[in-house]
Protein backbone atom coordinates (compact mmCIF):
# COMPACT_ATOMS: atom_id res chain seq x y z
CA UNK A 1 0.00 0.00 0.00
CA UNK A 2 1.44 3.36 -0.94
CA UNK A 3 2.54 5.68 1.87
CA UNK A 4 0.62 8.79 2.66
CA UNK A 5 2.54 11.99 1.82
CA UNK A 6 2.94 12.78 5.55
CA UNK A 7 4.66 9.42 6.17
CA UNK A 8 7.34 9.76 3.58
CA UNK A 9 10.76 9.96 5.33
CA UNK A 10 9.21 11.36 8.50
CA UNK A 11 9.09 9.69 11.90
CA UNK A 12 9.76 6.25 10.49
CA UNK A 13 13.09 5.75 12.27
CA UNK A 14 14.83 5.33 8.94
CA UNK A 15 16.95 7.99 7.23
CA UNK A 16 15.89 9.30 3.92
CA UNK A 17 17.52 7.42 1.10
CA UNK A 18 19.81 9.65 -0.91
CA UNK A 19 19.01 10.25 -4.51
CA UNK A 20 21.00 8.10 -6.85
CA UNK A 21 22.61 9.65 -9.84
CA UNK A 22 21.38 8.56 -13.18
CA UNK A 23 24.30 6.59 -14.64
CA UNK A 24 23.26 7.56 -18.09
CA UNK A 25 23.36 11.24 -17.39
CA UNK A 26 26.62 13.21 -17.14
CA UNK A 27 27.00 15.65 -14.23
CA UNK A 28 27.45 19.22 -15.36
CA UNK A 29 30.55 20.79 -13.71
CA UNK A 30 30.24 24.04 -11.80
CA UNK A 31 32.11 26.82 -13.64
CA UNK A 32 35.33 27.90 -11.85
CA UNK A 33 34.40 31.55 -12.14
CA UNK A 34 31.23 30.91 -10.14
CA UNK A 35 33.28 29.22 -7.41
CA UNK A 36 35.72 32.14 -7.24
CA UNK A 37 32.87 34.64 -7.22
CA UNK A 38 31.21 32.74 -4.38
CA UNK A 39 34.39 32.70 -2.30
CA UNK A 40 34.99 36.40 -2.95
CA UNK A 41 31.42 37.17 -1.87
CA UNK A 42 31.86 35.19 1.37
CA UNK A 43 35.22 36.84 2.13
CA UNK A 44 33.86 40.34 1.47
CA UNK A 45 30.90 39.60 3.71
CA UNK A 46 33.24 38.38 6.46
CA UNK A 47 35.58 41.37 6.24
CA UNK A 48 32.65 43.77 6.38
CA UNK A 49 32.14 42.74 10.00
CA UNK A 50 34.52 44.69 12.32
CA UNK A 51 34.87 41.92 14.89
CA UNK A 52 35.59 39.26 12.28
CA UNK A 53 38.11 41.55 10.64
CA UNK A 54 39.94 42.11 13.94
CA UNK A 55 40.03 38.39 14.69
CA UNK A 56 41.37 37.62 11.22
CA UNK A 57 44.19 40.16 11.48
CA UNK A 58 44.99 39.00 15.02
CA UNK A 59 45.24 35.42 13.81
CA UNK A 60 47.56 36.39 10.98
CA UNK A 61 49.77 38.34 13.38
CA UNK A 62 50.01 35.46 15.85
CA UNK A 63 50.78 33.04 13.02
CA UNK A 64 53.63 35.16 11.70
CA UNK A 65 55.03 35.68 15.20
CA UNK A 66 55.10 31.93 15.80
CA UNK A 67 56.09 30.62 12.40
CA UNK A 68 58.97 32.98 11.52
CA UNK A 69 61.12 32.15 14.59
CA UNK A 70 60.29 28.45 14.16
CA UNK A 71 61.42 28.47 10.53
CA UNK A 72 64.58 30.40 11.51
CA UNK A 73 65.56 27.78 14.08
CA UNK A 74 64.54 24.70 12.12
CA UNK A 75 65.93 25.75 8.74
CA UNK A 76 68.95 23.59 7.86
CA UNK A 77 71.87 25.47 9.39
CA UNK A 78 74.85 23.24 8.88
CA UNK A 79 76.35 20.36 10.75
CA UNK A 80 76.63 21.72 14.27
CA UNK A 81 77.40 19.13 16.88
CA UNK A 82 77.02 21.37 19.92
CA UNK A 83 76.41 24.97 20.93
CA UNK A 84 78.34 26.03 24.03
CA UNK A 85 77.10 28.94 26.12
CA UNK A 86 78.86 30.70 28.95
CA UNK A 87 80.49 33.86 27.66
CA UNK A 88 78.76 37.19 28.27
CA UNK A 89 79.59 38.99 25.06
CA UNK A 90 81.51 38.26 21.86
CA UNK A 91 83.92 35.31 21.69
CA UNK A 92 87.16 36.53 20.10
CA UNK A 93 89.42 33.46 20.29
CA UNK A 94 89.31 29.65 20.29
CA UNK A 95 91.93 26.90 20.37
CA UNK A 96 92.10 23.09 20.52
CA UNK A 97 94.78 20.94 22.15
CA UNK A 98 96.76 18.77 19.70
CA UNK A 99 95.06 15.62 20.98
CA UNK A 100 91.63 17.26 20.69
CA UNK A 101 90.67 16.57 24.30
CA UNK A 102 90.40 20.19 25.46
CA UNK A 103 89.05 23.40 23.95
CA UNK A 104 89.61 26.98 25.07
CA UNK A 105 87.73 30.17 24.28
CA UNK A 106 88.37 33.79 25.20
CA UNK A 107 85.93 36.65 25.05
CA UNK A 108 85.01 40.27 25.52
CA UNK A 109 83.96 39.44 29.10
CA UNK A 110 87.63 38.85 30.00
CA UNK A 111 87.14 35.17 30.81
CA UNK A 112 88.80 32.09 29.39
CA UNK A 113 86.52 29.08 29.33
CA UNK A 114 87.68 25.50 28.93
CA UNK A 115 85.54 22.75 27.43
CA UNK A 116 85.87 19.03 26.83
CA UNK A 117 85.72 17.66 23.31
CA UNK A 118 82.12 16.65 24.05
CA UNK A 119 81.23 20.25 24.91
CA UNK A 120 81.08 19.97 28.70
CA UNK A 121 82.48 22.81 30.79
CA UNK A 122 85.97 22.07 32.09
CA UNK A 123 86.77 25.26 33.98
CA UNK A 124 86.86 29.04 33.87
CA UNK A 125 89.90 31.30 34.19
CA UNK A 126 89.54 34.86 35.40
CA UNK A 127 92.93 36.49 35.05
CA UNK A 128 92.71 39.35 32.56
CA UNK A 129 91.47 42.87 33.14
CA UNK A 130 90.19 43.32 29.59
CA UNK A 131 88.89 41.39 26.61
CA UNK A 132 90.74 38.17 25.76
CA UNK A 133 91.57 38.27 22.04
CA UNK A 134 93.99 35.35 21.64
CA UNK A 135 94.47 31.87 23.10
CA UNK A 136 96.94 29.15 22.10
CA UNK A 137 97.84 25.71 23.46
CA UNK A 138 101.41 24.48 23.63
CA UNK A 139 102.15 21.43 21.44
CA UNK A 140 102.07 19.10 24.47
CA UNK A 141 98.75 20.60 25.61
CA UNK A 142 100.05 21.32 29.12
CA UNK A 143 100.20 25.10 28.78
CA UNK A 144 97.63 27.62 27.60
CA UNK A 145 98.71 31.11 26.59
CA UNK A 146 96.19 33.96 26.60
CA UNK A 147 96.33 37.68 25.83
CA UNK A 148 94.20 40.67 24.95
CA UNK A 149 93.38 44.25 25.72
CA UNK A 150 95.39 44.41 28.95
CA UNK A 151 98.61 43.95 26.89
CA UNK A 152 99.73 41.00 29.03
CA UNK A 153 100.38 37.41 27.96
CA UNK A 154 99.51 34.90 30.66
CA UNK A 155 100.56 31.26 30.83
CA UNK A 156 98.29 28.71 32.48
CA UNK A 157 98.66 25.09 33.60
CA UNK A 158 95.85 23.25 31.81
CA UNK A 159 95.65 20.55 34.51
CA UNK A 160 95.27 22.86 37.51
CA UNK A 161 94.32 26.14 35.77
CA UNK A 162 97.00 27.83 37.90
CA UNK A 163 98.94 30.73 36.42
CA UNK A 164 102.50 29.82 35.48
CA UNK A 165 103.65 33.34 34.71
CA UNK A 166 103.09 36.43 32.60
CA UNK A 167 104.91 38.18 29.77
CA UNK A 168 104.84 41.96 29.35
CA UNK A 169 106.25 44.36 26.79
CA UNK A 170 103.59 45.16 24.21
CA UNK A 171 102.32 48.73 24.21
CA UNK A 172 98.82 48.02 22.88
CA UNK A 173 96.29 45.19 22.76
CA UNK A 174 97.62 41.77 21.74
CA UNK A 175 95.64 40.29 18.86
CA UNK A 176 97.27 36.93 18.14
CA UNK A 177 99.43 34.17 19.64
CA UNK A 178 101.17 31.09 18.25
CA UNK A 179 103.50 28.45 19.69
CA UNK A 180 106.35 26.99 17.66
CA UNK A 181 105.96 23.26 16.87
CA UNK A 182 108.53 22.30 19.54
CA UNK A 183 106.91 24.53 22.17
CA UNK A 184 110.12 26.40 22.96
CA UNK A 185 108.94 29.67 21.42
CA UNK A 186 105.80 31.79 21.63
CA UNK A 187 105.11 34.56 19.12
CA UNK A 188 102.66 37.42 19.65
CA UNK A 189 101.23 40.11 17.37
CA UNK A 190 99.87 43.44 18.58
CA UNK A 191 98.12 46.64 17.67
CA UNK A 192 101.38 48.35 18.57
CA UNK A 193 102.58 47.28 15.07
CA UNK A 194 105.14 44.77 16.35
CA UNK A 195 105.64 41.05 16.81
CA UNK A 196 107.51 39.68 19.80
CA UNK A 197 109.31 36.38 20.10
CA UNK A 198 109.28 34.92 23.60
CA UNK A 199 110.92 32.05 25.44
CA UNK A 200 108.05 30.91 27.70
CA UNK A 201 110.14 28.79 30.06
CA UNK A 202 112.35 31.77 30.82
CA UNK A 203 109.49 34.30 30.78
CA UNK A 204 111.63 36.49 28.54
CA UNK A 205 111.30 38.38 25.26
CA UNK A 206 113.94 37.29 22.79
CA UNK A 207 113.24 39.72 19.97
CA UNK A 208 110.95 42.50 18.82
CA UNK A 209 110.10 42.43 15.12
CA UNK A 210 109.33 45.77 13.51
CA UNK A 211 108.31 46.45 9.93
CA UNK A 212 104.54 46.78 9.80
CA UNK A 213 103.23 50.31 9.40
CA UNK A 214 99.85 49.51 10.94
CA UNK A 215 98.28 47.29 13.55
CA UNK A 216 99.08 43.56 13.37
CA UNK A 217 95.92 41.46 13.31
CA UNK A 218 97.13 37.94 12.58
CA UNK A 219 100.23 35.75 12.79
CA UNK A 220 100.98 32.13 11.89
CA UNK A 221 104.00 29.87 12.34
CA UNK A 222 104.92 27.38 9.62
CA UNK A 223 104.66 23.68 10.56
CA UNK A 224 108.44 23.26 10.26
CA UNK A 225 108.94 26.04 12.80
CA UNK A 226 111.27 28.04 10.58
CA UNK A 227 109.13 30.99 9.48
CA UNK A 228 106.48 33.37 10.78
CA UNK A 229 103.84 35.11 8.69
CA UNK A 230 102.16 38.30 9.88
CA UNK A 231 99.57 40.66 8.47
CA UNK A 232 97.60 43.74 9.43
CA UNK A 233 96.40 47.20 8.53
CA UNK A 234 99.16 47.89 6.00
CA UNK A 235 97.74 45.14 3.70
CA UNK A 236 101.15 43.43 3.48
CA UNK A 237 102.02 39.89 4.54
CA UNK A 238 105.50 39.79 6.00
CA UNK A 239 107.52 36.59 6.26
CA UNK A 240 110.13 36.37 9.01
CA UNK A 241 112.83 33.91 10.03
CA UNK A 242 111.80 32.56 13.42
CA UNK A 243 115.32 31.77 14.62
CA UNK A 244 116.94 35.08 13.72
CA UNK A 245 113.94 37.39 13.52
CA UNK A 246 115.13 38.66 10.14
CA UNK A 247 112.59 39.83 7.55
CA UNK A 248 112.65 37.44 4.59
CA UNK A 249 110.06 38.70 2.12
CA UNK A 250 106.82 40.64 1.75
CA UNK A 251 103.76 39.39 -0.11
CA UNK A 252 101.78 42.20 -1.68
CA UNK A 253 98.55 42.31 -3.61
CA UNK A 254 95.87 42.41 -0.95
CA UNK A 255 93.39 45.21 -1.46
CA UNK A 256 92.52 45.69 2.20
CA UNK A 257 93.56 44.90 5.77
CA UNK A 258 94.92 41.40 6.36
CA UNK A 259 92.76 39.85 9.06
CA UNK A 260 93.57 36.12 9.01
CA UNK A 261 96.51 33.86 8.11
CA UNK A 262 97.06 30.10 8.06
CA UNK A 263 99.79 27.76 6.80
CA UNK A 264 98.98 24.49 5.06
CA UNK A 265 100.08 21.28 6.79
CA UNK A 266 103.14 20.94 4.53
CA UNK A 267 104.01 24.63 4.92
CA UNK A 268 104.11 25.24 1.18
CA UNK A 269 100.97 27.38 1.00
CA UNK A 270 99.79 30.36 3.01
CA UNK A 271 96.13 31.37 3.11
CA UNK A 272 95.18 34.97 3.72
CA UNK A 273 91.84 36.51 4.62
CA UNK A 274 91.08 40.21 4.35
CA UNK A 275 88.73 42.93 5.48
CA UNK A 276 87.13 43.04 2.02
CA UNK A 277 86.20 39.34 2.10
CA UNK A 278 88.92 38.13 -0.26
CA UNK A 279 90.70 34.85 0.44
CA UNK A 280 94.03 34.29 -1.32
CA UNK A 281 96.48 31.43 -1.55
CA UNK A 282 100.20 32.11 -1.80
CA UNK A 283 103.22 29.99 -2.63
CA UNK A 284 105.45 30.60 0.37
CA UNK A 285 108.70 29.65 -1.38
CA UNK A 286 108.55 32.05 -4.31
CA UNK A 287 105.84 34.49 -3.18
CA UNK A 288 103.49 33.80 -6.09
CA UNK A 289 99.76 34.28 -5.67
CA UNK A 290 98.19 30.91 -6.48
CA UNK A 291 94.47 31.62 -6.27
CA UNK A 292 91.82 34.13 -5.34
CA UNK A 293 88.95 32.30 -3.63
CA UNK A 294 85.42 33.65 -3.82
CA UNK A 295 82.42 33.07 -1.60
CA UNK A 296 82.48 35.15 1.58
CA UNK A 297 80.75 38.50 1.77
CA UNK A 298 82.36 40.84 4.28
CA UNK A 299 85.41 40.52 6.47
CA UNK A 300 87.15 37.16 6.90
CA UNK A 301 88.18 36.86 10.54
CA UNK A 302 89.68 33.36 10.64
CA UNK A 303 91.09 30.65 8.39
CA UNK A 304 92.26 27.06 8.78
CA UNK A 305 93.49 24.28 6.52
CA UNK A 306 92.22 20.77 7.04
CA UNK A 307 94.94 18.51 8.48
CA UNK A 308 95.16 16.62 5.18
CA UNK A 309 95.63 19.89 3.27
CA UNK A 310 92.75 19.20 0.88
CA UNK A 311 90.37 21.87 2.14
CA UNK A 312 90.35 25.39 3.52
CA UNK A 313 87.69 26.87 5.79
CA UNK A 314 87.00 30.50 6.62
CA UNK A 315 84.69 32.32 8.97
CA UNK A 316 83.77 35.96 9.17
CA UNK A 317 81.27 38.75 8.86
CA UNK A 318 78.67 36.83 6.83
CA UNK A 319 78.31 34.37 9.75
CA UNK A 320 79.05 31.33 7.60
CA UNK A 321 81.77 28.73 7.39
CA UNK A 322 82.99 28.58 3.80
CA UNK A 323 84.75 25.41 2.65
CA UNK A 324 86.93 25.24 -0.47
CA UNK A 325 88.20 22.16 -2.27
CA UNK A 326 91.83 23.03 -2.96
CA UNK A 327 92.09 20.54 -5.81
CA UNK A 328 90.16 23.01 -7.97
CA UNK A 329 89.96 26.07 -5.66
CA UNK A 330 86.16 25.92 -5.77
CA UNK A 331 83.86 26.58 -2.84
CA UNK A 332 82.19 23.34 -1.85
CA UNK A 333 79.71 24.36 0.82
CA UNK A 334 78.84 27.17 3.22
CA UNK A 335 77.43 26.26 6.63
CA UNK A 336 75.45 28.60 8.85
CA UNK A 337 74.57 28.56 12.50
CA UNK A 338 76.00 31.61 14.25
CA UNK A 339 73.94 34.77 14.58
CA UNK A 340 76.92 37.07 14.73
CA UNK A 341 80.25 37.53 12.97
CA UNK A 342 82.47 34.46 13.31
CA UNK A 343 85.60 35.85 14.97
CA UNK A 344 87.72 32.72 15.44
CA UNK A 345 87.97 29.09 14.39
CA UNK A 346 90.21 26.07 14.81
CA UNK A 347 90.34 22.69 13.06
CA UNK A 348 91.31 19.76 15.29
CA UNK A 349 94.42 17.77 14.40
CA UNK A 350 92.40 14.60 13.77
CA UNK A 351 90.22 16.48 11.28
CA UNK A 352 86.99 15.51 13.04
CA UNK A 353 86.03 18.79 14.70
CA UNK A 354 85.89 22.48 13.87
CA UNK A 355 85.50 24.93 16.74
CA UNK A 356 84.16 28.44 16.15
CA UNK A 357 83.62 31.49 18.32
CA UNK A 358 81.46 34.43 17.32
CA UNK A 359 80.11 37.81 18.29
CA UNK A 360 76.82 36.16 19.26
CA UNK A 361 78.61 34.93 22.40
CA UNK A 362 78.48 31.26 21.37
CA UNK A 363 81.12 28.61 20.85
CA UNK A 364 80.07 25.95 18.35
CA UNK A 365 81.41 22.50 17.53
CA UNK A 366 80.97 21.31 13.94
CA UNK A 367 81.36 18.07 12.05
CA UNK A 368 83.28 19.07 8.90
CA UNK A 369 81.64 18.11 5.61
CA UNK A 370 83.21 15.10 3.94
CA UNK A 371 85.75 15.74 1.16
Amino acid sequence: MPLHESQKCRGTGFPARPLEADPGRARKPVPRQLVRDGLDLQMNSLLSQPRARRLLFLGIGIGVALIVPLVWWLWPSGQQRAVLSGHHGPVWAVAVTPDGSLLASGGEDGYIRLWTSAGAGAGTIDGHTGAVRAVAFSPDGHTLASAGDDKIIKLWDTATLAERGSLTGHLDAITSLAFSPDGSTLVSGSRDRTLRIWTPDEKSCRQVLEGHTGRVWSIAIAPDGKTIASGGDDKAIRIWNLASGAAMTTLEGNQSRVTALAFSADGKQLACGSRSGEARLWNVEDGRELALLSGPTGRISALAFSPDGQRLVSGGEDRRLHFWDLANDQEKVALKGHRGTIAALAWSADGQTIVTGAEDGKVMLWDPPKP
